[in-house]
């Protein structure tokens, strides 16, 4: 809902299933508001065409079911198969983060300079599950009568910090067009509350890099540096 650019809020909400094991629907909702300070306070100033004040709150999340060889990967005590009793075992990772932000963005001189800067306070839960569905008796199949968590361990990642935007129009006219952007993010608090069954030994999967220390998982300063031309 937008009140005639004076304020306005956007809330979504999206609901997972997953019909193994023993899961439960996640939903994770999002939502943020604004009040535009420059519409209300200097509505006829050329200067600043945009002062904005906002605050939102957000959840977001994914889920991996993995077979047995991926395991130790993910959990330190993975459960041995014994010979002529093979049980059959699948994993599930489980991610869910909450976030919290606050912030201020605004625009000069017709929108050609666009700043903005965020405060937020991140938790993300990284919970590991290895269930039994059954087993093989000497090659005959026998089906678990239901899902048996055989082994669980949940860490926690907590990380607060400033996310900084420039966006600058060096060249506007009717022919082309030449934007310039700049954004850099610094974690101002964090830690790890490892479990004591999670992986010890860092390791890459799927591109993301796995380690023990918060210092090693999410860097204290990062940023870059964007730009696009074009020509009408």
């Amino acid at each position: 809902y937008d009140f005639d650019g004076i304020a306005g809020v956007d809330a979504t909400a999206r609901m997972d299933y997953n019909f193994r094991f023993d899961n439960q629907p996640g939903v994770y909702p999002a939502a943020e508001a604004y009040v535009n300070l420059g519409r209300l306070l200097f509505p006829e100033n050329v200067a600043v065409s945009q002062l904005k004040l906002s605050g939102g709150y957000g959840m977001a999340g994914r889920e991996m079911v993995l077979p047995y060889e991926w395991m130790g990967r993910y959990i330190s005590d993975v459960p041995g198969i014994t010979p002529g009793a093979e049980y059959w075992y699948e994993g599930r990772n489980m991610l869910m983060s909450s976030e919290w932000t606050v912030g201020m963005s605004a625009a000069f001189m017709k929108d050609r300079l666009n700043v903005s800067v965020k405060y937020f306070d991140k938790k993300t839960d990284d919970m590991f599950r290895i269930y039994n569905f059954g087993k093989d008796m000497d090659g005959l199949w026998m089906d678990a009568p239901k899902w048996k968590i055989e082994q669980e361990r949940c860490s926690v990642l907590n990380g607060s910090g400033l996310e900084i935007d420039v966006n600058a129009g060096i060249i506007k006219n009717p022919t082309v067009e030449w934007m310039l952007g700049f954004n850099f993010t610094s974690h101002l608090d964090g830690n790890l509350k490892l479990d004591e069954k999670d992986v010890v030994e860092p390791f890459v999967d799927e591109g993301m890099y796995y380690h023990n220390d918060f210092s090693r998982v999410v860097p204290k300063c990062y940023g870059g540096l964007s730009t696009a031309v074009r020509f009408f």
